[in-house]
C-alpha cells in the first residue's frame, strides 16, 4: 500500500514539476516575445532621431574635410619636371596640408626625394601652424614621403 501511495505521490510531482516547467517556459518565451516587440518599437521610435544624428555628425566631419587651394603652388608644381600629375590639399580644420605627387619613370629616387623636401618646406612656410606630409610616388608605388610636424 505504502508503495502504491509512494509511486501515485511521485507521479504527480513529476507531473506538477513538468507541466510548471513548460508552463513557465511558454510563458517566459512569451515574455521574451514582448520584450523584444517592446524593443523593436524603442528601436523605431528612436531610428528617425538617430538617423538625424548620424546626419549632423556626417555634415560635421565632412566640414572638417574641407579644403582650400593654392594656386600658386599649384602652378608651381605643375611647372616642375618630371611630374605627371599632383594633388595638393589643405585642410585647416584638421590641422593638415600636404599632397601626392606623381612622377614620370625617369625621375629617380633622390630626385623625388628632393621634390617631396622641397614643396614640404615650402608649404610649413606658408602653413606653419599645420602638419605637413608629400608623398612622391612612380609607377604606383610610394618613393618617399617627407612629414613635418
Amino acid at each position: 500500500m505504502k508503495l502504491k501511495i509512494i509511486s501515485a505521490l511521485i507521479i504527480v510531482l513529476l507531473l506538477v514539476v513538468g507541466c510548471t516547467n513548460d508552463k513557465t517556459q511558454v510563458e517566459g518565451e512569451n515574455v521574451e516575445k514582448a520584450e523584444n516587440t517592446v524593443n523593436s518599437k524603442k528601436i523605431e521610435d528612436e531610428s528617425p532621431l538617430s538617423q538625424k544624428e548620424q546626419q549632423k555628425e556626417a555634415e560635421e566631419f565632412l566640414e572638417q574635410l574641407e579644403t582650400t587651394k593654392n594656386n600658386t603652388l599649384e602652378k608651381q608644381i605643375e611647372n616642375e619636371k618630371g611630374v605627371v600629375q599632383h594633388q595638393i590639399f589643405i585642410m585647416e580644420k584638421l590641422g593638415l596640408a600636404g599632397g601626392e605627387l606623381i612622377v614620370g619613370k625617369e625621375v629617380k629616387d633622390d630626385e623625388g626625394k628632393r621634390l617631396a623636401e622641397k614643396y614640404a618646406q615650402q608649404m610649413k612656410k606658408e602653413y606653419s601652424n599645420l602638419g605637413i606630409a608629400i608623398t612622391v610616388i612612380r609607377d604606383g608605388k610610394e618613393i618617399t614621403t617627407v612629414e613635418i610636424d
